[in-house]
């Protein structure tokens, strides 16, 4: 959903749908809501290339494409692509997003180190191309900051 406005969580699957299908709301979004994604801070402009499809089982020739790489296959622009892309599976699409500005092993280890500090994940094992935090968060955590860096014990 962050590619889309906020206003579209508030609606059912079958409206969303339905005004993603429509061309007048995908010049409205072209014009006024895509140059807008390009500034949010989990995005930027480079978007099209960090955001790799995870889920699409109406397309599961999608999987481990960036919408960069899915619009070039599916021979159009990345706007078009990720809205043909949501309608063609009823927005039941994930996708993994490249960290914009990594935060580095010193600054994540005072986090770490911290004794309030509780181990977690958002990474998605299900999907035809998982996130990898679904398989590594707890062995960088066990490695690079418990074994190696000392900031967890």
């Amino acid at each position: 959903m962050a590619l889309l406005p906020p206003e579209y969580s508030a609606r059912s699957v079958d409206d969303a749908v339905a005004l993603l299908a429509d061309p007048a709301e995908r010049a409205r979004l072209r014009a006024d809501w895509f140059p807008l994604v390009a500034d949010k801070p989990s995005l930027g402009p480079a978007w099209p290339s960090m955001a790799v499809i995870a889920h699409a089982p109406a397309t599961p020739e999608a999987a481990g494409l960036s919408l960069e790489q899915e619009a070039a296959r599916r021979g159009t622009d990345v706007i078009d692509a990720t809205l043909d892309l949501l309608v063609a599976n009823r927005l039941e699409v994930s996708a993994v997003m490249a960290v914009r500005d990594e935060r580095s092993v010193e600054n994540l280890a005072r986090l770490i180190g911290h004794p309030a500090y509780t181990g977690g994940s958002d990474g998605i094992f299900i999907s035809d191309a998982p996130h990898p935090r679904g398989w590594g968060t707890f062995a960088r955590l066990l490695g690079t900051y418990t074994r190696d860096g000392g900031a967890f014990d």
